[in-house]
């Protein structure tokens, strides 16, 4: 069967990243050969602007802003309705490099079990890169690998951070969609634990490295707090069972709310500093 990938791109009052993710896949090995979707999930349609800035896109509106999951979800859709073989989700604030599908797609030949690939990641000014991590199933945190050198080979991982995975078709048709319960973070932790209880593995390429400004839908980190801690209690409720869901629940309870707290007593202490300055 002939390749046929479909990149996903859930776009939220962001255009100019979207527009900028997009040309770099189109200036990449995928060039013409991608389906480029764009899912919006803004309050204004901006299809007309969408198809004057990516040729040939498709465009997806949303009835408001309905969260990563459910947004991704309306392009996966879509997408398999399509006959297509894989899935690139991939966030607007990322870019990718000349040399990026061609290496993903071999990962698949490599490992016959593999059913989501992703590459490498860094970020601007950020010397390490970004692998895959791991789940701490006793706390319920999810440590990911930052390394100063990339490895040499592909790693099997536990998860995928998915701003930006290529994932097989079959994954989607097996597994299901996207949690929609999840509105931001853990969604793809949540879904990479289905995929691999599914018996499909997960593995990195670190000879594909893209360039990731993360978390650059927040300028303020406590929003990303808020999210992640309501995102904690959904995993734990679907994944946990008493008394193993003690810690965890302890964990979360004390973990995001201290982060909060930190971040506003340095966000106080700017305040402070701008105004004596």
């Amino acid at each position: 069967m002939k390749t046929k990938v479909f990149a996903l791109l859930l776009n939220y009052n962001n255009k100019r990243d979207t527009v900028e993710a997009a040309r770099s896949l189109k200036n990449s090995d995928l060039g013409s050969n991608v389906e480029v979707i764009v899912i919006d999930n803004g309050a204004v349609d901006q299809q007309k602007f969408f198809n004057q800035k990516i040729p040939g896109s498709i465009y997806i509106k949303s009835r408001g802003n309905i969260g990563f999951a459910a947004g991704n979800n309306q392009g996966i859709r879509y997408a398999l309705d399509h006959k297509a073989t894989h899935i690139l989700i991939i966030n607007p604030d990322v870019r990718v490099p000349k040399v990026f599908i061609k290496p993903l797609l071999n990962s698949f030949k490599m490992h016959n079990r593999a059913g989501i690939v992703a590459p490498a990641h860094q970020e601007p000014g950020n010397p390490n890169f970004g692998l895959g991590g791991r789940i701490n199933w006793q706390n319920c945190s999810f440590p990911h690998d930052n390394v100063p050198t990339l490895p040499t080979t592909d790693q099997k991982s536990d998860l995928l951070t998915f701003a930006c995975v290529l994932i097989k078709s079959e994954v989607f048709k097996r597994v299901g969609l996207l949690d929609e319960r999840y509105f931001l973070y853990l969604e793809d932790v949540d879904y990479c634990v289905s995929t691999i209880r599914s018996g499909y593995e997960l593995w990195l390429n670190p000879n594909v490295c893209v360039t990731h400004k993360t978390s650059s839908s927040f300028a303020d980190n406590r929003g990303k707090i808020k999210f992640s801690f309501k995102s904690s209690f959904i995993f734990i409720k679907k994944w946990y069972r008493f008394p193993k869901n003690i810690i965890p629940i302890l964990h979360t309870l004390y973990f995001y709310p201290y982060t909060y707290l930190l971040w506003t007593l340095k966000l106080y202490k700017r305040k402070v500093l701008a105004y004596v300055l």
